[in-house]
C-alpha cells in the first residue's frame, strides 16, 4: 500500500466572493490533516500568512474525522447481532453525523446578510476579511473618518468625542455610501451593535430607494 503525504490548504472558513482564512496542513492522502503548519487568509490584496486560526483548524479535523470515527464503532461491531440491540454504536455514529455536519454547515459559513455586509465594508477597507484580521491602524482611520462627519474633529475631537446617539443620528440622515460602510464596518471592529444597525439599515434604505451615491474609497484612505 501506498502512503502519499503533503501540504493542502483545508479548514476554509469566511469564504466571499474575494476573501477566505484557511490553514496549510501536512495531510495523510492530501485530505486528513495531520500537523497544521499555518493558517493564512486570501483577499483582494492576495494572499498572507496570519496567527493560526483555531476556528479554522477545528473545521479541518472535523470535516475529516468526524464520520470515520463516528461509524467506526458500527463497522467494528457489524457481523455481531447484538449491534441492533447496542445503542451505543449509534449514538456515536449520531455525534459524527452531527460534528460533520455543524463544520461543514454550520461553522465558518456567512449568511446573506453578512456577505452584503463584507462586501460593503470592503469598498472602504480594501478587504472583506473580519476586523482582527484588518491591517494596522485601519479601526483609527475609519473612527477618525466617522467622526469627522459629525463635525467634531481637532481639539474637540480629542477631548470630547461625539456619542453614539449623536453618530447615530449623522448615518440616519446621510446620503453617503462610503460614509456608511466606514461607519459600517468601525461599528464592527469597535463592538457598537447600535451603531452598526443604524448604518446598515440607511444603506439597505439607500439601495431600495436608489438615492445613495457611489460607494467610492476616499483619496488617501488604505485599500
Amino acid at each position: 500500500m501506498i502512503i502519499v503525504f503533503g501540504m493542502r490548504d483545508l479548514g476554509v472558513l469566511d469564504r466571499t466572493a474575494h476573501a477566505r482564512i484557511g490553514t496549510t496542513f501536512f495531510a495523510l492522502f492530501f485530505v486528513f490533516p495531520l500537523f497544521p503548519m499555518a493558517s493564512f487568509v486570501e483577499d483582494e490584496g492576495g494572499r498572507r500568512t496570519v496567527p493560526l486560526q483555531l476556528r479554522s483548524v477545528l473545521a479541518a479535523y472535523l470535516r475529516a474525522y468526524a464520520l470515520p470515527i463516528g461509524f467506526a464503532p458500527v463497522a467494528s461491531w457489524w457481523p455481531s447481532p447484538l449491534m441492533w440491540r447496542l445503542p451505543g454504536p449509534w449514538l456515536i455514529a449520531a455525534l459524527g453525523v452531527a460534528a460533520f455536519a455543524f463544520a461543514s454547515l454550520a461553522l465558518g459559513r456567512l449568511g446573506t446578510v453578512e456577505q452584503r455586509k463584507r462586501a460593503a465594508w470592503a469598498e472602504v477597507t480594501g478587504t472583506s476579511l473580519p476586523p482582527e484580521l484588518w491591517p494596522d491602524g485601519m479601526v483609527e482611520t475609519l473612527g477618525h473618518r466617522v467622526v469627522d462627519a459629525t463635525g467634531r474633529h481637532g481639539e474637540t475631537y480629542r477631548h470630547e468625542p461625539p456619542g453614539d446617539d449623536e453618530i447615530a443620528r449623522v448615518l440616519k440622515e446621510s446620503d453617503e455610501a462610503a460614509l456608511l460602510a466606514s461607519a459600517l464596518a468601525w461599528s464592527r471592529a469597535t463592538g457598537r451593535a447600535n451603531l452598526e444597525a443604524a448604518a446598515w439599515a440607511r444603506l439597505e434604505s439607500l439601495e431600495r430607494s436608489g438615492k445613495g451615491t457611489s460607494v467610492v474609497v476616499p483619496s488617501g484612505d488604505p485599500s
